[in-house]
């Protein structure tokens, strides 16, 4: 009897504490994927497809994330590289200088029809380096 009054309970939490982890595992993922674009980057001087590769790096490294809907923003020296040309062009004339990717993917806190953080659950990382 008892049980049956304190189950649904314990399964609430249980379930919420399931949503909490898969969120914190995206992050993981977010995170790893930002480190691995930026290092990925700052090694692309004299590359011919910067641009591509990173994105391809930070799609690999958070391989457990839908691709489609990671958001990546590269910047060299703070200006935005959003295509192969304009990222070999900066990162040639950008040695020591910074470079920066920023990731970012949308995430659900539903938990029993509550949202817990509506319309605003957005995993975002963004690391930088110094390009070699």
């Amino acid at each position: 009897m008892e049980f049956a009054l304190v189950a649904p309970l314990l399964l609430g939490i249980a379930l919420a504490a399931l949503v909490f982890a898969l969120a914190l595992n995206n992050y993981i993922l977010v995170t790893n994927g930002s480190a691995a674009g930026v290092t990925n980057l700052i090694l692309s001087r004299g590359s011919s497809t910067p641009y591509t590769d990173t994105v391809t790096a930070v799609r690999q490294a958070a391989q457990g994330l839908v691709a489609n809907n990671l958001t990546i923003a590269m910047s060299v020296d703070g200006a935005a590289c959003a295509d192969d040309a304009t990222c070999a062009t900066a990162l040639g004339a950008a040695g020591g200088r910074p470079a920066s990717v920023a990731v970012s993917y949308p995430c659900r806190l539903v938990v029993l029809d509550i949202d817990y953080a509506p319309g605003s659950c957005v995993l975002r990382q963004t690391t930088s380096g110094r390009v070699q």
